[in-house]
């Protein structure tokens, strides 16, 4: 029997050959069955992310692409946001400081550096719990049976270890995006070379 495919499951006989009515139901607009169909589905840029300008001259314009010197820069160091936890705000200050000086951070940079050290507190919380009370926990499911399954904060702590790893290499927290940098001497360090020349 040919026909088109009804919405209940059904066939409805429409009397035209099976290519026509392939043909037919092409161009038939789609239904929306849900609110994820709205989605606008893109695909992601190719490549690693391009690094800031700032960063390839630290790094020695490994490159030798020309670089944008005459980019706006922001100037000044940003505050620590007061909404931060105090394991946060300990984070911002053990970082901040040492980032500034080298020319990493910026005052605009305030919301990345935030997002970092609440990844930071969030891993290190989940970190304290598995550490008390290991990597497992017993389930009883609905018929009443015990199992052992991975605590849900292993997932946590990996998750909050991802995001904390990628703003680490926007920073240059990693000993591989750090000696990838070539950071500007200090004056006392030349007069020091100098003085054995």
């Amino acid at each position: 029997m040919s026909g088109i495919e009804g919405v209940y499951g059904h066939q409805k006989s429409t009397g035209l050959d099976s290519k026509t009515q392939l043909a037919d139901v092409r161009k038939i607009p789609r239904v929306l069955v849900s609110p994820f169909d709205l989605e606008v589905k893109r695909m992601g840029r190719r490549g690693p992310a391009p690094k800031p300008d700032k960063l390839k001259v630290l790094e020695g314009n490994p490159g030798k692409r020309k670089l944008n010197l005459d980019a706006p820069e922001p100037e000044g160091m940003p505050t620590c946001p007061s909404d931060l936890s105090t394991a946060a705000k300990n984070e911002w200050k053990r970082v901040a400081k040492e980032l500034h000086k080298i020319g990493l951070l910026t005052i605009i940079d305030r919301g990345a550096l935030s997002v970092y050290c609440d990844a930071y507190t969030k891993w290190l919380e989940a970190t304290q719990i598995i550490d008390s009370k290991g990597f497992t926990t017993e389930y009883i499911n609905t018929r009443g049976e015990k199992n052992i399954i991975t605590r849900p904060e292993v997932n946590i702590a990996t998750k909050y270890a991802q995001i904390i790893k990628s703003f680490c290499a926007e920073f240059g927290l990693t000993p591989s995006s750090r000696c990838r940098l070539l950071l500007p001497k200090d004056k006392e360090d030349d007069a020091f070379e100098d003085d054995f020349e």
